[in-house]
Protein backbone atom coordinates (compact mmCIF):
# COMPACT_ATOMS: atom_id res chain seq x y z
CA UNK A 1 0.00 0.00 0.00
CA UNK A 2 1.11 3.63 -1.18
CA UNK A 3 1.89 5.46 2.58
CA UNK A 4 -0.37 8.30 0.87
CA UNK A 5 -3.30 5.61 0.27
CA UNK A 6 -2.93 4.55 3.86
CA UNK A 7 -3.11 8.34 5.02
CA UNK A 8 -6.30 8.96 2.85
CA UNK A 9 -7.78 5.37 4.32
CA UNK A 10 -7.26 6.98 8.08
CA UNK A 11 -8.33 10.21 7.16
CA UNK A 12 -11.71 8.15 5.76
CA UNK A 13 -12.16 5.87 8.81
CA UNK A 14 -12.07 8.93 11.11
CA UNK A 15 -14.80 10.18 9.45
CA UNK A 16 -16.46 7.24 9.24
CA UNK A 17 -15.84 6.73 13.11
CA UNK A 18 -17.25 10.03 13.59
CA UNK A 19 -20.45 9.63 11.68
CA UNK A 20 -21.29 6.81 13.87
CA UNK A 21 -21.01 8.63 16.77
CA UNK A 22 -23.60 11.36 15.61
CA UNK A 23 -25.58 8.17 14.85
CA UNK A 24 -25.62 7.13 18.33
CA UNK A 25 -26.84 9.84 19.93
CA UNK A 26 -29.35 10.81 16.88
CA UNK A 27 -33.04 11.20 18.14
CA UNK A 28 -34.45 12.36 15.24
CA UNK A 29 -36.02 9.28 13.25
CA UNK A 30 -35.73 11.54 9.58
CA UNK A 31 -32.15 12.56 10.80
CA UNK A 32 -31.62 9.23 11.40
CA UNK A 33 -32.83 7.62 8.47
CA UNK A 34 -30.91 9.86 6.15
CA UNK A 35 -27.70 9.56 8.24
CA UNK A 36 -27.78 5.47 7.64
CA UNK A 37 -28.00 5.56 3.86
CA UNK A 38 -24.90 8.19 3.98
CA UNK A 39 -23.03 5.81 6.33
CA UNK A 40 -23.92 3.08 4.02
CA UNK A 41 -22.62 4.96 0.94
CA UNK A 42 -19.45 5.65 2.50
CA UNK A 43 -18.90 2.49 3.20
CA UNK A 44 -19.15 1.03 0.24
CA UNK A 45 -16.99 3.86 -1.13
CA UNK A 46 -14.43 2.56 1.49
CA UNK A 47 -14.84 -0.77 0.47
CA UNK A 48 -14.15 0.30 -3.00
CA UNK A 49 -11.34 1.98 -1.90
CA UNK A 50 -9.29 -0.13 -0.59
CA UNK A 51 -10.53 -3.44 -3.00
CA UNK A 52 -7.11 -3.30 -4.69
CA UNK A 53 -4.93 -3.97 -2.04
CA UNK A 54 -5.81 -7.25 -1.71
CA UNK A 55 -5.33 -9.56 1.19
CA UNK A 56 -3.53 -6.81 2.93
CA UNK A 57 -6.78 -5.04 3.75
CA UNK A 58 -8.76 -8.66 3.76
CA UNK A 59 -10.05 -8.17 7.15
CA UNK A 60 -10.69 -4.91 7.56
CA UNK A 61 -13.34 -5.08 4.07
CA UNK A 62 -14.91 -7.62 5.86
CA UNK A 63 -15.52 -6.08 9.06
CA UNK A 64 -16.36 -2.69 7.34
CA UNK A 65 -18.66 -5.48 5.50
CA UNK A 66 -20.22 -6.16 8.47
CA UNK A 67 -20.59 -2.77 9.83
CA UNK A 68 -22.54 -2.02 6.67
CA UNK A 69 -25.26 -5.22 7.54
CA UNK A 70 -25.55 -4.08 11.08
CA UNK A 71 -26.11 -0.36 10.50
CA UNK A 72 -28.28 -1.51 7.48
CA UNK A 73 -30.73 -3.89 10.24
CA UNK A 74 -32.56 -1.65 12.52
CA UNK A 75 -32.48 -4.30 15.06
CA UNK A 76 -28.90 -5.33 15.20
CA UNK A 77 -26.77 -4.58 18.38
CA UNK A 78 -23.66 -2.83 17.20
CA UNK A 79 -20.67 -2.07 19.97
CA UNK A 80 -19.50 1.31 18.49
CA UNK A 81 -16.38 1.30 20.83
CA UNK A 82 -15.27 -2.33 20.07
CA UNK A 83 -15.56 -1.01 16.00
CA UNK A 84 -12.92 1.39 16.91
CA UNK A 85 -10.54 -0.87 18.84
CA UNK A 86 -10.50 -3.30 15.75
CA UNK A 87 -10.28 -0.44 13.18
CA UNK A 88 -7.30 1.15 15.34
CA UNK A 89 -5.77 -2.58 15.23
CA UNK A 90 -6.72 -3.49 11.85
CA UNK A 91 -4.92 -0.22 10.59
CA UNK A 92 -1.65 -0.71 12.85
CA UNK A 93 -1.28 -3.81 11.45
CA UNK A 94 -1.11 -2.22 7.94
CA UNK A 95 0.92 0.03 8.61
CA UNK A 96 3.55 -2.49 10.25
CA UNK A 97 3.48 -4.77 7.72
CA UNK A 98 4.52 -1.84 5.22
CA UNK A 99 7.20 0.01 7.61
CA UNK A 100 9.95 -2.14 7.05
CA UNK A 101 13.25 0.10 6.78
CA UNK A 102 15.52 -3.53 6.68
CA UNK A 103 13.71 -4.40 3.27
CA UNK A 104 14.81 -1.62 1.05
CA UNK A 105 17.97 -3.30 0.31
CA UNK A 106 16.19 -6.06 -1.47
CA UNK A 107 13.45 -4.15 -3.16
CA UNK A 108 14.88 -4.39 -6.90
CA UNK A 109 11.72 -2.87 -8.61
CA UNK A 110 11.39 1.56 -8.93
CA UNK A 111 7.94 1.67 -8.13
CA UNK A 112 8.32 -0.34 -5.06
CA UNK A 113 11.37 1.42 -3.72
CA UNK A 114 9.77 4.16 -4.07
CA UNK A 115 6.85 3.46 -2.18
CA UNK A 116 8.62 1.80 0.64
CA UNK A 117 10.73 4.71 0.87
CA UNK A 118 7.91 7.06 1.36
CA UNK A 119 6.57 4.60 4.66
CA UNK A 120 10.46 5.67 6.10
CA UNK A 121 11.15 9.02 4.98
CA UNK A 122 9.86 10.52 8.12
CA UNK A 123 12.51 8.87 9.84
CA UNK A 124 15.09 8.82 8.08
CA UNK A 125 17.62 11.01 6.11
CA UNK A 126 17.38 10.24 2.21
CA UNK A 127 20.05 11.64 -0.49
CA UNK A 128 19.14 11.38 -4.37
CA UNK A 129 21.24 11.92 -6.65
CA UNK A 130 21.87 12.03 -10.18
CA UNK A 131 24.84 10.47 -12.47
CA UNK A 132 25.31 10.94 -16.15
CA UNK A 133 21.56 11.41 -16.41
CA UNK A 134 18.65 11.26 -14.73
CA UNK A 135 15.88 10.04 -17.33
CA UNK A 136 16.02 9.01 -20.83
CA UNK A 137 13.98 5.37 -20.32
CA UNK A 138 10.66 4.77 -22.00
CA UNK A 139 9.35 3.83 -18.86
CA UNK A 140 10.76 6.77 -16.49
CA UNK A 141 6.88 9.02 -17.79
CA UNK A 142 6.05 11.64 -16.07
CA UNK A 143 3.82 9.75 -13.40
CA UNK A 144 6.65 7.02 -12.06
CA UNK A 145 9.12 10.35 -11.73
CA UNK A 146 6.14 12.07 -9.90
CA UNK A 147 6.20 9.22 -7.42
CA UNK A 148 9.99 10.85 -6.11
CA UNK A 149 8.18 14.08 -5.78
CA UNK A 150 5.64 12.15 -3.08
CA UNK A 151 8.77 11.90 -0.89
CA UNK A 152 8.33 15.79 -0.66
CA UNK A 153 11.17 16.78 -3.78
CA UNK A 154 9.37 19.69 -6.30
CA UNK A 155 11.46 18.87 -9.43
CA UNK A 156 10.25 15.92 -11.70
CA UNK A 157 12.67 14.33 -13.19
CA UNK A 158 10.68 12.51 -16.29
CA UNK A 159 12.84 14.86 -19.19
CA UNK A 160 15.41 16.36 -17.56
CA UNK A 161 17.62 14.82 -19.82
CA UNK A 162 21.63 14.48 -18.99
CA UNK A 163 20.62 16.56 -15.97
CA UNK A 164 22.75 17.13 -12.59
CA UNK A 165 20.47 16.98 -9.93
CA UNK A 166 20.67 16.44 -6.11
CA UNK A 167 17.88 16.25 -3.25
CA UNK A 168 18.18 16.15 0.79
CA UNK A 169 15.15 15.01 2.29
CA UNK A 170 15.38 14.56 6.38
CA UNK A 171 12.56 13.46 8.70
CA UNK A 172 10.19 14.08 5.57
CA UNK A 173 11.52 17.93 4.86
CA UNK A 174 12.88 18.91 1.91
CA UNK A 175 16.22 20.51 2.92
CA UNK A 176 17.89 20.79 -0.37
CA UNK A 177 16.95 20.40 -4.25
CA UNK A 178 18.80 21.78 -6.96
CA UNK A 179 19.55 21.19 -10.65
CA UNK A 180 21.25 22.22 -13.69
CA UNK A 181 22.28 21.65 -17.30
CA UNK A 182 26.03 21.22 -18.50
CA UNK A 183 27.82 22.29 -14.76
CA UNK A 184 28.06 19.65 -12.12
CA UNK A 185 25.91 20.45 -9.08
CA UNK A 186 27.22 20.35 -5.30
CA UNK A 187 25.65 20.40 -2.37
CA UNK A 188 27.20 20.35 1.29
CA UNK A 189 25.56 21.28 4.54
CA UNK A 190 24.93 20.02 8.40
CA UNK A 191 21.84 18.07 9.72
CA UNK A 192 22.76 18.51 13.38
CA UNK A 193 25.65 16.38 13.87
CA UNK A 194 25.91 15.01 10.17
CA UNK A 195 28.04 16.58 7.56
CA UNK A 196 26.29 15.96 4.00
CA UNK A 197 28.31 16.12 0.52
CA UNK A 198 26.66 15.86 -2.45
CA UNK A 199 27.89 16.14 -5.74
CA UNK A 200 26.42 15.18 -9.05
CA UNK A 201 27.66 15.10 -12.57
CA UNK A 202 25.51 15.59 -15.26
CA UNK A 203 26.48 14.05 -19.19
CA UNK A 204 27.02 17.33 -20.64
CA UNK A 205 29.22 18.75 -17.58
CA UNK A 206 31.89 20.74 -18.68
CA UNK A 207 33.30 21.98 -15.51
CA UNK A 208 34.54 18.77 -13.86
CA UNK A 209 37.15 15.65 -14.61
CA UNK A 210 35.16 13.15 -13.10
CA UNK A 211 32.14 11.38 -14.67
CA UNK A 212 30.62 10.04 -12.09
CA UNK A 213 28.92 11.51 -9.32
CA UNK A 214 30.08 11.22 -5.62
CA UNK A 215 28.79 11.83 -2.10
CA UNK A 216 29.47 11.36 1.84
CA UNK A 217 27.96 11.42 4.74
CA UNK A 218 30.04 12.14 8.05
CA UNK A 219 29.52 12.21 12.51
CA UNK A 220 32.20 14.39 13.93
CA UNK A 221 34.60 14.00 11.07
CA UNK A 222 34.38 10.38 10.85
CA UNK A 223 33.33 9.53 7.80
CA UNK A 224 30.60 6.92 7.32
CA UNK A 225 29.71 6.64 3.77
CA UNK A 226 31.19 8.16 1.01
CA UNK A 227 31.43 7.19 -3.18
CA UNK A 228 34.22 10.04 -4.17
CA UNK A 229 33.55 11.77 -7.68
CA UNK A 230 34.61 9.74 -10.58
CA UNK A 231 34.10 6.37 -9.13
CA UNK A 232 31.87 4.86 -10.28
CA UNK A 233 28.49 3.42 -8.47
CA UNK A 234 26.77 -0.21 -9.33
CA UNK A 235 26.30 1.19 -12.25
CA UNK A 236 26.95 4.13 -14.27
CA UNK A 237 24.31 6.22 -14.87
CA UNK A 238 20.36 6.95 -13.20
CA UNK A 239 19.43 7.72 -10.16
CA UNK A 240 21.34 7.14 -6.85
CA UNK A 241 19.31 6.81 -3.26
CA UNK A 242 21.41 7.02 -0.10
CA UNK A 243 19.05 6.11 2.73
CA UNK A 244 20.55 6.92 6.50
CA UNK A 245 19.62 6.41 10.11
CA UNK A 246 20.75 9.23 11.95
CA UNK A 247 19.41 8.76 15.03
CA UNK A 248 21.53 5.36 14.79
CA UNK A 249 23.84 6.41 12.16
CA UNK A 250 23.49 3.79 10.10
CA UNK A 251 23.05 3.30 6.48
CA UNK A 252 19.99 1.87 5.34
CA UNK A 253 20.80 0.93 1.52
CA UNK A 254 22.35 2.86 -1.36
CA UNK A 255 21.76 1.90 -4.68
CA UNK A 256 21.02 2.73 -8.29
CA UNK A 257 18.59 3.01 -10.39
CA UNK A 258 19.67 3.24 -14.38
CA UNK A 259 16.69 5.28 -15.57
CA UNK A 260 17.78 5.70 -18.83
CA UNK A 261 17.35 2.02 -19.46
CA UNK A 262 13.87 0.29 -20.39
CA UNK A 263 12.54 -1.08 -17.11
CA UNK A 264 15.07 0.52 -14.74
CA UNK A 265 17.16 -1.73 -13.86
CA UNK A 266 18.08 -1.52 -10.31
CA UNK A 267 21.98 -1.50 -9.89
CA UNK A 268 23.07 -2.77 -6.25
CA UNK A 269 25.67 -5.22 -5.89
CA UNK A 270 23.69 -8.32 -4.02
CA UNK A 271 26.49 -10.45 -3.96
CA UNK A 272 28.38 -8.00 -1.27
CA UNK A 273 27.31 -6.90 2.38
CA UNK A 274 26.07 -2.93 1.48
CA UNK A 275 29.67 -1.64 3.54
CA UNK A 276 31.65 -3.55 0.92
CA UNK A 277 30.32 -1.82 -2.36
CA UNK A 278 31.24 1.71 -0.81
CA UNK A 279 34.39 2.73 -2.65
CA UNK A 280 37.07 3.87 -0.34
Amino acid sequence: MKKYTYDKLLELLDTLIEALFILAGQNDQNATNQLIENIKAFVTNIIDFIACEGDECLELKNELQSLYNMVDDENAVFDLNEFQNKILEFTAEIYSQNYRPDLLKFEDDFLQYVEKLQWISNDHCIIIFSTNTPSGSPDFTYNVAQEICNLGTKINLADKFRASYVAIIDSGKLLAENICRGKSLEINGTIENMNVSVKSIGFECTDSNYRYSGASISFDNEEKVILKPGEKLHGTRGIAFIVYDRAKQEMIDFTLFDTYSPDLPCKRSRSKKIDEVMPG
